[in-house]
């Protein structure tokens, strides 16, 4: 993964989802009262904040020339929890950084995001970094509602 300022991580590019992804994240030309801390900084990026600690930094992509699209970058080095964060469905990914758990976390750290389904299948769903980000994915597909079961296993 390339690191493109002192803090973020190059995670992702995505095809434009219209005014559907501003209208949903609250961007625009000017901060949203409903969005607090989702704001434009110069140059057409926006500025995201969750509760999680991730903060994403979303920025129009001229590499995408068949199409208009994205670029995300972000503090914590897991491509998959900016996307699931953001609401960018798995189809409407150009690029994806590698999963830093498929090359070796940083500093070793790996904690594995795991799924059960109602049929007993057991499947890898990712390997993080980070226990923040590791704990927010599964808080946000148990809140979900589905009858899958998720845990979280170092290996």
């Amino acid at each position: 993964m390339s690191r493109p300022g002192p803090d973020l991580w190059l995670l992702a590019r995505f095809e434009d989802q219209g005014e559907e992804l501003e209208r949903r994240l609250g961007l625009g030309s000017a901060p949203a009262a409903d969005h607090p801390g989702r704001a434009p900084s110069a140059g057409g990026e926006w500025l995201l904040g969750f509760e999680c600690g991730l903060r994403l930094r979303l920025t129009r992509d001229s590499r995408c020339a068949a199409r208009r699209g994205w670029s995300v970058e972000g503090n914590l080095p897991e491509p998959r929890h900016a996307l699931d964060h953001l609401g960018v469905p798995s189809s409407a990914v150009i690029w994806r950084a590698d999963p830093p758990g498929e090359r070796g976390a940083p500093g070793g750290a790996r904690i594995e995001l795991w799924r059960l389904d109602d049929n007993g299948n057991q499947l890898r769903v990712d390997v993080l970094a980070s226990e923040s980000t590791a704990a927010c994915l599964l808080a946000r597909y148990e809140a979900r509602g589905h009858k899958q079961t998720y845990w979280l296993e170092r290996p």
